[in-house]
């Protein structure tokens, strides 16, 4: 596996991978002065589906409740494994980091496949290491440096001249379980395989389209949704828009995608392999671009950032003078460095968000060691460091609340109907998300305003769902309220 890569380069970008990625780490715990904590909490979504997986043997938030919550059941899988071993907190990191060195392991094949010399080697691991960026992925504790990782490698098995080995199988299989988005690339490398087998661009279909039906049909028996709740709910087709809409969206927010798809159209009149190699990635990108998501804190393409970084710089303007070479990758990667530079600015302010935010509640609920359920929107971190089951006012992990958002009809009173058959006196919720949603009936004792990105403020309103509960919620907030955080703001509602 290793012998066919410079050791001395890979070990090189794998230490100042690892240095950056812990520099990250550093900076997040010297603002938030306690333990690190992830800048999204999806990620703690993750850890808590991997915790009620090995504690009650359920694929969802809840003992004995299952729910398709989460985008990416093997990175979920590899947390209840590694979880088990380090702590659910340590888990996503550990595996951040381990996945990032793959992706230097893969990119280093995907230049030597494409006939990058030492140079271009060089200059793809850094590209690639620099602008993704890789640390700020693995700092995310989340799946998509692992998605990556595994496209990258998928790439370099399906471009080459050979017959396809059975590793292109296995990673066809896999990939959709580690993103959806992988369906685009398996889409696209079946229709370019089959220029030149067609029985193996048939197996590639299969392999790349079972093991996700079989979850899918897993899912709809259980009572799930066919795809996990959130890829269906922020598809952008969920709130009245169109598929003009979307890519409206997509476009304004992925210039690095569409300037990295136009670099790669220039492989077209290159050799087979790399029009094999620029065919894969042009039609991936416009498939996620027409279909998918992009943004969400620089995530959802980032591994089209990646892969199409690796691309340019491996293969762009070769033949031409070094001087020439050297330009248009400059001219390519001018905007993913912009996007670099961002990502690596507001990966420590959104940590600081969620610490102030969704850690601060949780630990404020553990402390208060409120007894039955609480509804709340951000429910993975609430549900990783506290026993509380959680009603998910936002859908992700509470299926009903799920159906009802993608049917158009969820009203006012349906949500206070769910929340009240789930037995949740505590309603704990984003004021604006929940503007003009809240259900009769409920009464609000307080506020926690905080602040997050780009000098604005967030707020969470703690919320009595029937009159009975309004003395033990207001006596809950009056005893931590001086418990919080003093760059947030804790406050009574008038009469609260």
């Amino acid at each position: 596996m290793l012998q066919d890569l410079d050791l001395r380069r890979q070990a090189i970008a794998a230490v100042v991978f690892v240095a950056l990625t812990i520099a990250l780490v550093v900076a997040v715990r010297q603002q938030t002065g306690a333990a690190y904590t992830y800048p999204l909490d999806d990620t703690y979504i993750h850890t808590a589906l991997a915790r009620n997986l090995i504690e009650s043997h359920t694929w969802g938030i809840n003992p004995g409740e299952f729910a398709n919550a989460s985008t990416s059941p093997v990175w979920t899988v590899l947390i209840a494994i590694v979880g088990g071993i380090l702590g659910w907190s340590r888990a996503p990191l550990a595996l951040g980091v381990l996945a990032g060195i793959m992706v230097l392991l893969d990119t280093e094949r995907f230049a030597r496949a494409h006939g990058a010399g030492p140079w271009r080697t060089n200059a793809t691991l850094a590209a690639v290491l620099f602008l993704t960026p890789l640390p700020f992925l693995a700092a995310m504790g989340l799946e998509h440096i692992l998605h990556l990782s595994l496209a990258i490698a998928f790439v370099v098995e399906m471009v080459g001249d050979g017959p396809v080995r059975p590793r292109a199988y296995l990673l066809a299989g896999v990939l959709p379980l580690v993103r959806p988005e992988s369906l685009f690339l398996v889409g696209a490398a079946v229709l370019v395989r089959a220029t030149m087998s067609i029985r193996e661009a048939g197996l590639v279909a299969a392999c790349g389209l079972a093991p996700f039906a079989l979850f899918c049909g897993g899912s709809l028996a259980m009572g799930g949704l066919v795809l996990p709740n959130s890829v269906l709910m922020k598809s952008g087709l969920t709130g009245g828009g169109t598929k003009l809409d979307l890519l409206a969206k997509n476009l304004s927010e992925g210039p690095a995608v569409v300037a990295l798809v136009g670099a790669a159209a220039a492989g077209f009149s290159g050799r087979p392999l790399l029009q094999r190699s620029s065919a894969l990635f042009v039609a991936t990108s416009v498939l996620q671009l027409l279909l998918g998501g992009i943004g969400w804190v620089y995530r959802y393409e980032a591994w089209l950032v990646g892969w199409g970084v690796v691309l340019a710089v491996s293969t762009l303007a070769v033949g031409s003078a070094r001087w020439a070479q050297a330009a248009a990758i400059a001219t390519v990667l001018a905007v993913p460095a912009v996007r670099a530079f961002w990502a690596w600015t507001e990966l420590v302010p959104q940590a600081m968000g969620t610490h102030l935010g969704d850690r601060q509640i949780a630990e404020l609920v553990g402390r208060a060691r409120w007894r039955g359920p609480v509804a709340v929107h951000d429910i993975g971190i609430i549900r990783t460091i506290t026993d509380n089951p959680i009603i998910d006012v936002a859908g992700i992990a509470t299926t009903e609340i799920a159906k009802l958002h993608l049917a158009h009809q969820l009203s006012p009173e349906w949500f206070g109907r769910i929340v009240s058959d789930g037995g949740a006196d505590l309603a704990i919720v984003d004021t604006r998300w929940m503007a003009g949603n809240m259900p009769p009936g409920w009464v609000e004792i307080g506020t926690i305003t905080f602040p997050i990105t780009h000098g604005r403020t967030s707020a969470y309103g703690f919320w009595a769902t029937r009159p009975e509960a309004v003395d033990a919620v207001r006596r809950t907030l009056v005893e931590q309220c001086p418990e919080v955080d003093s760059r947030s703001k804790c406050e009574l509602a008038p009469g609260g």
